[in-house]
């Protein structure tokens, strides 16, 4: 069989299934991407390259912010047909295609391969109510709710094309349309469990140089950026109470500065800088990991005595299940993606 993986920051939730499946001599498995990091063993990399504005100057996405989103998916899914047109000149068709459309790789898959069975990773569907739009109180309004809309349109073209689907909690199924739902599974990628375990005899040495000891008072935090979407605000505002009631507790913070989801401050900067402002604290006991190598970061699940999570009704991160996985104590918002694992 050949496999061809298709997602923006390859391999991406294609991960685990990519490496076991080119386990199998009998598989060919390819992974494409914009990034040219080759994380995955035995499988072949093609990579594309999106002509956007910053790269190429002869590209210019449109003064209406809710049109730019669709545009720059547009500039993604072109690239990433045109580097599939070229491989299929040199005689590459593959049997099976796995693409996350969630940037816009999945809008011409089929004009190329028509007859390539395409499963989408569809892995959530904004909506203007009931999700992650208007959690925050005041933050909904007739703009968000265009802006849903036009979103949604890249996913919409992505996900007709597609032959199945396949997205990974009850809870984001549940946010699709009904056109969309009877062609999905509820699978989830999965979570090593022979590495994502429990380990006794651990210490962490911190960037101050403290010693962090599994049996101490460890409270972590992990987000891919410390933002609003993830609970970073209220996560920030609740440590001088913990630090307070827990003198010997230590706060080891993971995530970057930027933005995944949502927006910056409106005044600018990160939100990290800005709690920091708001928020005084013991910095000799709060730690800002930034992003670790993955062998730190499971360190840092496993000395955890807490670990909080706090989100948005959104995707469920990985960490959550890697921390549960862990043998982690979870403080968790009672949000709808927890409630169908914890």
């Amino acid at each position: 069989m050949k496999y061809l993986f298709i997602h923006q920051n390859s391999p991406g939730q294609w991960r685990h299934i990519a490496s076991e499946l080119a386990k199998n001599p009998i598989n060919s498995v390819t992974l494409m991407g914009t990034h040219k990091d080759k994380h995955v063993a035995g499988v072949q990399y093609e990579f594309h390259t999106p002509q956007l504005p910053h790269i190429n100057k002869s590209a210019v996405l449109s003064n209406n912010f809710l049109i730019n989103s669709f545009e720059t998916a547009v500039i993604y899914g072109q690239s990433t047909a045109k580097k599939l047109l070229e491989m299929k000149k040199s005689g590459y068709t593959p049997d099976i295609i796995c693409c996350h459309p969630g940037w816009g790789e999945g809008l011409f898959l089929k004009d190329i391969y028509p007859d390539v069975p395409y499963i989408a990773y569809t892995e959530f569907f904004y909506r203007a109510n009931g999700a992650d739009v208007g959690f925050v109180p005041g933050s909904d309004s007739i703009d968000s709710a265009i802006g849903v809309r036009c979103k949604n349109a890249r996913l919409i073209l992505a996900l007709e094309q597609a032959d199945y689907c396949v997205t990974p909690t009850q809870w984001q199924f549940s946010v699709h349309p009904q056109f969309i739902k009877d062609k999905t599974a509820i699978i989830h990628e999965g979570v090593r469990t022979s590495i994502c375990c429990p380990a006794e005899q651990i210490q962490l040495t911190l960037p101050n140089g403290h010693i962090a000891r599994k049996g101490d008072e460890i409270i972590t935090y992990v987000a891919r950026n410390m933002e609003p979407y993830r609970g970073f605000p209220s996560f920030m505002r609740a440590l001088p109470e913990i630090l307070a009631a827990r003198p010997n507790a230590h706060i080891l913070i993971t995530g970057g500065d930027g933005v995944s989801y949502g927006n910056p401050p409106p005044e600018g900067g990160s939100w990290k800088d800005k709690m920091l402002k708001e928020v005084p604290l013991d910095l000799s006991r709060v730690h800002f990991l930034g992003v670790q190598p993955y062998e730190h970061f499971l360190a840092t699940l496993r000395i955890s005595s807490a670990h909080i999570y706090l989100t948005f009704p959104f995707v469920l991160s990985w960490s959550l299940l890697e921390t549960m996985s862990c043998g982690g104590l979870v403080i968790g918002s009672d949000t709808q993606p927890l409630h169908e694992v914890i």
